[in-house]
């Protein structure tokens, strides 16, 4: 389970990590979040990490980014898990122009799922470069449909006219604070079992000794009357 963290300042801290294909748009989807600007062009085998300050339903945060290569090799996926296991949600991203990287995504849940296991990680599907309308080669209806079975948000967007871009990061937000609220009800769920429980055993231990107690005094009484009468 990835580690809740505060700023110095007490902004609450969220690690987040964008997955994908090469060429999907990651880095240009966040530099346009983090810096509003589009980048046409990034080196695909760099990881770069980002920080931003944001006001996500009036409540003030700050998202670490992280940024991954495009590169797709089981070694540089192996060397990437100390990232999937300190995350605390993801973006995950396709381009609507390539099929290829909308029927990759599988094997990108399987490495999420294998990194945390029975964590049940907040993510939000990205279907990018929706300005690109005459090349789109992956419905709005697929990720849609992909989005309900994983369960998730779905956002498509375009880093070159911003559109969507804000959505994406501020879904997986919300996403990240649901999925902490669900975990406090959980707690304060199982603390209220657990202290019914135990005053379910006090009173039944109360009884235990009260009835003990009745019958021995009946005991005596009895031993007291027989006691008499035999005089």
């Amino acid at each position: 389970m990835a580690q809740r963290t505060r700023t110095a300042s007490g902004t609450r801290m969220h690690k987040v990590v964008v997955l994908g294909e090469c060429a999907v748009g990651k880095s240009a989807l966040t530099m346009q979040y983090v810096r509003h600007q589009f980048v046409d062009y990034h080196n695909p085998t760099l990881e770069d990490e980002y920080t931003r300050k944001t006001t996500v339903d009036d409540i003030l945060v700050e998202l670490d980014i992280l940024d991954t290569g495009g590169l797709s090799s089981l070694a540089t996926r192996s060397i990437r898990r100390q990232y999937l296991r300190g995350a605390e949600g993801f973006l995950i991203v396709y381009s609507v122009t390539d099929k290829r990287s909308f029927a990759e995504l599988d094997q990108w849940l399987t490495l999420i799922e294998r990194a945390r296991r029975y964590d049940q990680v907040p993510s939000v599907l990205v279907g990018s470069k929706t300005d690109l309308a005459e090349s789109r080669d992956v419905s709005r209806y697929e990720g849609e449909q992909l989005a309900a079975k994983l369960g998730c948000p779905f956002v498509e967007v375009s880093a070159l006219n911003r559109s969507g871009v804000d959505d994406a990061f501020h879904e997986l937000v919300r996403e990240i604070r649901r999925k902490e609220k669900i975990e406090q009800f959980k707690l304060i769920s199982e603390s209220q079992e657990e202290s019914r429980l135990s005053n379910t055993t006090k009173h039944r231990s109360k009884k235990s000794i009260k009835a003990r107690s009745g019958h021995r005094s009946s005991n005596v009484v009895c031993r007291a009357w027989r006691k008499l009468c035999s005089h």
